[in-house]
């Protein structure tokens, strides 16, 4: 795993001694400061950790060993401790909520620049939520239309001996438990657009029940009992309810309500436990057993997880949280519906990741990082390296792609049924069929984009939910010609954003000489050679179909997937573009290439072999010349089609206009 990602704490109360169960003795992550208003509490916890020390605030933020700041404050110095952090070059990951103010909060976005600001809960990274997450995502309940999030308690001061701040401003349920079930709610459903809220406080004093302090009356700052309506982007609707006033509930933590289905989703506030699906016409509730997530985890595995190249419990993901819960309570405040201005992307799914692998103990399919041709070097930008003889596609690995029985389901619907396939090294695979057929489907597998509902999905020699997708991905060149870039950017600025997976140019990122030189590398060998100043809006289709191959290859991908490249394309840019794939098989032997299209005449004379898919399932697969036939396109396209092969490239024409059965 390389060396240990060097961890500072501030802030040693209750919350900590959960932290560091899982972080001090992890070999990924090394605690090498903390600090605490009480020095003698930080002394007594440094002596406990190997090569720990027990510094100030002030110089603990100051220490240049110091990589990233674990805050776990009260809420009140969340944003202080956080800004303090980033002013002073460091990461910072805090614990919920990511501040009190959302002013706050969008001050620590804007303030983080390079660096990563990472928030609370991870809990939602555990196998409860994330294999609740994998049944949406498979469409296992069928399109989600609604969601309902319960929390109910009579007070944390019947447990906790100093529960003051739970009562004060930037305490209540709602900020204390609300991001444990409004983060796992983004996970499931996506970000919210737009939220409507009430609340109520049923008395101004609480009294301490244990503890020095048991019996003294504190005051109630805040409303205890809030409850919503939240609005996702995709189209759902969550209700939510948080409470302090309530003495108990038999209400399901999170249930999601589909078309096909209903789901039961654990307490997101654990790390596991059980899903269950009851399904439309079932005859009762089915467990799911875990099929996602870090198993075994706790808190502080959101550090781990950055620790290991990720970024899944983000500081957009807490802003976005953190606006749902002002908007909530403003909402209440004010009697209307109101619109939110921030998002955040579903954080990625974490595949099944046992103890021992995200412990370290041993290499880790999650960490496949270290065997991919690219990497992500510590400024976020990727480095790019030639395969090795170790990595596991290496030339004399033949095996590139497979399928093995793969269904996908969506909404009840079979979209994709008993699929096989294999892709070797140096083949070049058309997918072929109408429209509807599954050929997009088929290439999502393909790229890593998507689960299968049943069956195996082996991309680069690792398989689909046993491994960590983002880092797979950086290894498969993907050209579509639907890629937008808004800026006015160059050839070589297109070419350049294949190092980052981005659309446009990153801030404060630039190429490595060697990048600048790999760029102008391909321009020149894609026949753009003189024009890498040329702009995207004055380019050509044609021009900018070679700039996308371009950029793909950048990272030298062993997998390159193109889907339906000639759209928008004149013959002649056609023509050009098709030649441009075809030199591919000269300059890079090894590639391995799936191209999706409906028309026979877009295939590449490079084309070794052809899958036509009909409805979802194979019709035919194999030698490009003995499935491309009259015979078989006339199945799959349910229409009499004569085809031609000659000097290797194919055509296509109708032979009457009366369809046939």
């Amino acid at each position: 795993m390389g060396e240990p990602h060097r961890i500072g704490i501030v802030g040693l109360g209750v919350i900590s001694k959960q932290y560091l169960e899982t972080l001090a003795s992890h070999p990924g992550v090394r605690i090498v400061a903390v600090a605490d208003l009480d020095a003698a509490r930080a002394e007594s916890v440094a002596r406990e950790i190997d090569g720990c020390r027990a510094l100030s605030v002030d110089r603990l933020m100051a220490d240049p060993f110091v990589e990233t700041i674990l805050n776990l404050t009260i809420p009140a110095a969340h944003a202080g401790i956080a800004l303090a952090a980033l002013a002073g070059g460091k990461n910072v990951y805090g614990e919920k909520p990511f501040a009190v103010m959302f002013s706050d909060a969008e001050r620590i976005m804007a303030a983080a620049g390079s660096a990563w600001a990472g928030g609370a809960p991870d809990t939602v990274l555990g196998t409860g939520v994330q294999t609740a997450r994998r049944v949406v995502d498979e469409g296992g309940i069928g399109r989600p239309v609604a969601a309902t999030a319960t929390w109910t308690s009579s007070g944390h001061e019947r447990w906790h001996p100093h529960p003051d701040f739970y009562y004060r401003q930037g305490g209540g349920p709602l900020l204390d438990m609300g991001p444990y079930y409004l983060t796992s709610l983004v996970h499931l459903l996506g970000p919210v657009v737009r939220v409507t809220g009430s609340s109520s406080r049923s008395r101004d004093t609480r009294i301490i029940a244990s503890g020095p302090r048991a019996g003294e009356r504190i005051p109630v700052e805040v409303d205890t009992h809030i409850t919503g309506s939240l609005e996702h982007l995709g189209g759902a609707v969550s209700t939510v309810t948080f409470s302090f006033d309530g003495v108990a509930t038999d209400a399901a933590p999170i249930e999601v309500h589909g078309e096909t289905g209903s789901m039961s989703v654990p307490d997101p506030n654990t790390f596991d436990g059980d899903v269950r699906v009851h399904a439309q016409g079932g005859s009762g509730w089915t467990l799911v057993p875990p099929s996602a997530g870090y198993e075994s985890a706790g808190r502080g595995i959101g550090v781990i997880d950055f620790a290991r190249g990720h970024r899944r419990a983000s500081g957009q993901l807490a802003l976005h949280v953190l606006e749902i819960m002002t908007e909530l309570m403003r909402s209440a405040r004010e009697g209307r519906r109101i619109d939110l201005t921030t998002t955040a992307e579903r954080p990625e799914l974490v595949p099944l990741t046992s103890k021992r692998e995200w412990c370290g103990a041993s290499p880790s399919a999650g960490d496949v990082a270290e065997r991919l041709t690219n990497k992500l070097d510590r400024s976020g930008r990727r480095r790019i390296l030639r395969r090795s003889a170790t990595a596991r596609w290496r030339n004399d690995v033949s095996e590139i792609l497979r399928l093995e029985s793969v269904d996908v389901v969506r909404s009840g619907r079979e979209i994709l049924s008993g699929i096989d396939m294999t892709v070797n090294a140096g083949e070049h695979w058309a997918l072929i069929g109408a429209n509807g057929a599954g050929k997009s489907t088929l290439l999502s597998m393909c790229g890593a984009q998507e689960h299968p509902t049943r069956g195996s999905v082996f991309v680069l020699g690792e398989q689909l939910g046993r491994v960590e997708i983002r880092k797979l991905r950086e290894s498969i060149g993907h050209v579509n010609p639907r890629h937008t870039v808004s800026a006015a950017l160059s050839i070589r600025d297109v070419v350049l954003t294949g190092a980052t997976g981005t659309n446009e140019r990153m801030n404060r990122w630039e190429p490595t000489p060697e990048l600048v030189a790999r760029a102008d590398e391909l321009i020149d060998m894609l026949g753009l050679g003189g024009k890498e100043s040329a702009r995207w809006p004055t380019m050509s289709q044609g021009e900018r179909g070679r700039a996308l191959i371009a950029r793909a290859l950048l990272t030298d991908p062993p997998l390159l997937l193109l889907d339906e490249p000639s759209t928008g394309l004149d013959v002649a840019a056609r023509e050009q573009f098709l030649e441009t794939v075809d030199h591919l098989h000269t300059t890079h032997p090894g590639l391995a290439t799936v191209l999706v299209t409906h028309h026979l005449e877009e295939l590449p004379a490079s084309t070794t072999h052809a899958m036509l898919i009909k409805e979802g399932r194979v019709l035919a697969a194999g030698l490009a010349p003995d499935v491309l036939t009259t015979a078989l396109v006339t199945r799959a396209f349910a229409y009499p089609i004569d085809i031609e092969l000659r000097d290797g490239r194919w055509s296509a024409r109708a032979r009457r206009a009366v369809p046939v059965a």
